[in-house]
């Protein structure tokens, strides 16, 4: 597929509720743009691409096996259930330091990958707002934390299973009532 340099726009508020959306890198070299609300819809990404959350609110954004590196860009407000990374890299990064990725009602793990599989989250920059009844961010061969502004509130534990390396950025963090960084079974590098 040649590149036109426009990326695939898809609107999520033109599919009925509960539907899973596939993206594939292959199908368009300059990326996607995800914008618009839908109920409960799935993103499922496939190949290596870059996508781009635009005012987005849908349900879960997939990360499958078939991808290397996806670049996660967030432009303005964005709302997901969770993420879900199967191998690869995921970076994260935002078009300007008022770009927004909320996660208000995790109801398990936030980010969650198969660290068997290799998976690595890289935020480079964007405000990232997770609120989880489970946990934040798990089972990841490691998250480094470049920029931007990664804030967690879970019951459980903000890290588990996973190596973090903070080497900028802001992290905060509210275990239960603390404020304080809680991990389970993970190492944090600063």
């Amino acid at each position: 597929v040649e590149s036109d340099g426009i990326p695939t726009t898809i609107d999520v508020s033109t599919f009925e509720p509960s539907t899973v959306v596939s993206v594939n890198g292959a199908d368009d070299p300059d990326g996607y743009i995800i914008t618009g609300s839908g109920e409960d819809i799935d993103v499922v990404v496939a190949g290596d691409t870059t996508l781009t959350l635009k005012n987005a609110d849908f349900g879960v954004l997939e990360i499958a096996s078939a991808c290397n590196d996806v670049e996660l860009i967030l432009d303005g407000e964005n709302t997901l259930e969770r993420i879900s990374v199967y191998n690869g890299t995921l970076s994260v990064d935002a078009v300007d330091e008022n770009a927004v990725l909320n996660m208000p009602d995790a109801k398990a793990q936030a980010i969650i990958s198969n660290k068997a599989n290799g998976a690595y989250l890289v935020i480079d920059g964007g405000n990232i707002n997770i609120a989880s009844d489970n946990t934040g961010i798990s089972d990841f061969a490691n998250v480094t934390v470049n920029g931007g502004c990664l804030d967690i509130k879970a019951d459980l534990a903000s890290f588990v299973d996973t190596t973090v390396e903070l080497k900028g950025g802001t992290v905060k963090s509210t275990y239960f009532t603390s404020d304080s960084i809680a991990v389970f079974n993970s190492d944090i590098i600063i």
